[in-house]
């Protein structure tokens, strides 16, 4: 079975992470900010984010057919509970920060989550659509506070 990035849906999808991380970074060009690849289609995490010597930040890049309203009437952001962990561990294994960056497309809106051990994050059980080509999933899903989303 092949990976859902690989589908037209998926290419949409990995373009518009292409362009979150490239606007992220120029956000922060005062910091010589940096972003690559990881190596695999399937890795644990999408983007390393470097200054001009070392790893500064690991990311995960999300793009969602939602507006910013939307996001906030839901009251926090929901992630699939893994895709976190995995984020934080590595993150601490790196001893760099953990960032969730999330492409709001029809507003064409990125907003972000530092997120490390020491957040808080509700982890339920719930059923949601198991990939950007469809499908339902029963997982273990993270709700994040939008009390610690950042703008750009």
């Amino acid at each position: 079975m092949g990976l859902d990035v690989n589908t037209p849906k998926g290419q949409e999808y990995l373009s518009h992470q292409h362009d979150t991380m490239k606007r992220f970074c120029d956000n922060y060009r005062k910091f010589n900010l940096k972003h690559a690849e990881t190596g695999s289609e399937d890795a644990a995490i999408d983007f390393v984010v470097t200054d001009l010597s070392k790893v500064v930040a690991i990311a995960e890049i999300k793009a969602r057919e939602m507006t910013l309203d939307q996001l906030r009437r839901f009251g926090s952001y929901l992630v699939t509970y893994e895709k976190i962990r995995k984020g934080i561990d590595t993150a601490d294994a790196l001893g760099v920060s953990f960032l969730l960056i999330i492409k709001l497309i029809p507003d064409d809106i990125i907003v972000y989550f530092k997120l490390n051990e020491d957040v808080d994050i509700e982890v339920r059980e719930t059923e949601t659509q198991a990939t950007c080509n469809g499908g339902v999933a029963v997982r273990k899903n993270a709700y994040i506070s939008l009390d610690r989303m950042i703008e750009l």
